[in-house]
């Protein structure tokens, strides 16, 4: 069923729900539009009082924007006095070689590093800059540690096929640009031609197999692959050339 949750309560909250917006609240989930839905739905206040109660002890697996309800819940309710600390930053440590240092990005979490052309804030260039305005002239390695999180790319319930695209990317203590890369795709000078294929800037980590071909008409209908843990995305299908370019 589909699971909607208002705010997750956690062990100790009270439940003495306000019987008048309970009482609508039942009335509108009850509705014949609805039936076969399975809701849990709580409502509190910032004390931790319970406004409306539906089936909120039941346990549902969280979806789509119902993860940050849950997430902003259990950080709260862990210790709200602290709050999580995702300041990404920059180490030099002595490398083997004995010559420059290493310089080490270390994953703490924060989901919004970047290093694109279109990127304005958190992003790993102004890091850079920096240490740049430290006097650092020359490093050895530069080393990616993500190893803060226990290595889980994909979540319990997903499709080998969800992986493909953005929503179902990894993730890791260490995210860059989201954890995806960007391809254009675009109609070849003539039918019969491959289609053009173009990384954004910095994108180009992996090989394409192209077998999409360029057709005079008609509609662009293409599909994208990728084996868990392969390096290679395979595209095939048919780019119309009276389609205007697709972004991956």
């Amino acid at each position: 069923g589909i699971a909607l949750a208002t705010l997750l309560c956690l062990a100790g909250c009270a439940m003495a729900p306000t019987p008048a917006l309970q009482t609508r609240v039942l009335t509108e989930l009850s509705t014949p539009d609805l039936a076969g839905t399975r809701w849990g739905v709580l409502v509190e206040t910032l004390d931790g009082d319970a406004v409306v109660s539906v089936r909120a002890d039941e346990r549902y697996q969280p979806a789509s924007t119902t993860k940050n309800f849950t997430s902003a819940a259990a950080f709260h309710r862990l210790n709200p006095s602290q709050p999580l600390d995702l300041e990404t930053s920059l180490s030099l440590e002595a490398s083997a070689s004995g010559a420059a240092p290493d310089l080490v990005l270390p994953g703490v979490g924060d989901a919004m590093l970047g290093d694109g052309p279109d990127c304005v804030t958190h992003c790993l260039a102004d890091l850079v800059d920096g240490d740049v305005a430290q006097g650092i002239t020359r490093i050895n390695n530069v080393i990616a540690d993500e190893r803060l999180f226990p290595v889980e790319r994909a979540a319990p319930g997903w499709s080998v096929e969800d992986l493909d695209f953005y929503y179902g990317t990894g993730v890791s203590a260490l995210v860059v640009n989201n954890n995806t890369l960007r391809l254009d795709v675009a109609p070849g000078p003539a039918p019969g031609a491959p289609a053009l294929i173009r990384w954004q800037r910095g994108d180009d980590l992996m090989t394409v197999t192209n077998d999409i071909v360029t057709v005079a008409d008609g509609e662009t209908n293409f599909g994208l692959e990728r084996a868990p843990g392969s390096d290679t995305v395979r595209l095939y299908g048919v780019a119309s050339m009276a389609d205007a370019p697709v972004r991956l």
